[in-house]
């Protein structure tokens, strides 16, 4: 018998109430009971893999393979320290892939998750240094665009010496902290550049993310408007996009050769 949208979204509902000791198998159990619920004659058996070093939460993906297998691939961390995280997920990808609305209370969930997860390995800095002129810069930049203030007062802000060649910035809610590429720590680099960036990050602090469908969206219409209206907005992005990877690649090389 065929779900209707609305019974399959309270069928949703009620993983959030499983118990919170899971094994793998019974993550697998879960699925394919719920792929049942949507609305699935005959669900594929689910296969639970935990992969380490990944930067993303989670995968859902259909095989080719006859029969046709769900191959749930999930952070280990996550898998680890949380397996009902892990189970909601799933869930969540389930619903996604099968083009049914998940619960509200999943999606809510879920983007919290993914609002404080930093992957464990790939985006960690090799290396933060302290810098006595960057709070002093952060300072000058929230008073010249007239945002106001995160919860909390100001972030950190430091340099990380990084070997990433694309990310130039990055805020880390959790520590609350800017980190800016070494790199940028350049008499080449221009003010305005450093300030837009700053800008940016510092907004991070400021704006939430909202969810929007299931996905929690970062840079948001709100997001993208503020940005835009700093000073030079337009320059700054003209030289990350035509002068960044060629100076990023010049200091990449000048700190490996010493």
């Amino acid at each position: 018998m065929t779900m209707t949208a609305q019974q399959a979204a309270q069928a949703g509902q009620l993983a959030l109430d499983w118990p919170d000791a899971l094994s793998t198998s019974e993550i697998a159990f879960r699925l394919r009971e719920q792929d049942r619920n949507l609305g699935t004659l005959l669900p594929p058996e689910v296969e639970v893999r935990s992969r380490r070093n990944r930067s993303t939460l989670g995968s859902l993906r259909l095989s080719r393979d006859k029969p046709s297998v769900w191959r749930f691939t999930v952070a280990a961390d996550l898998l680890e320290r949380d397996p009902q995280a892990a189970l909601d997920l799933g869930l969540l990808l389930l619903h996604r892939a099968r083009r049914q609305p998940p619960p509200e209370a999943l999606r809510i969930r879920l983007a919290g998750l993914r609002a404080g997860w930093e992957s464990p390995r790939g985006r960690r800095p090799r290396g933060l240094l302290e810098d006595p002129a960057l709070p002093a810069r952060l300072a000058a930049v929230q008073e010249r665009s007239a945002l106001g203030l995160p919860p909390g007062g100001l972030p950190g802000i430091v340099w990380v010496d990084s070997a990433s060649r694309r990310v130039m910035g990055r805020y880390d809610s959790r520590a609350r902290r800017i980190e800016l590429h070494l790199a940028l720590r350049d008499p080449a680099v221009p003010d305005h550049v450093l300030d837009n960036l700053i800008f940016h990050e510092l907004l991070h602090a400021v704006l939430a993310p909202k969810v929007e469908g299931s996905r929690l969206v970062h840079h948001h219409a709100e997001f993208r408007r503020r940005e835009k209206a700093f000073p030079a907005f337009g320059q700054a992005e003209a030289w990350s996009r035509d002068q960044w990877p060629r100076h990023v690649a010049r200091h990449l090389r000048r700190r490996r050769t010493g």
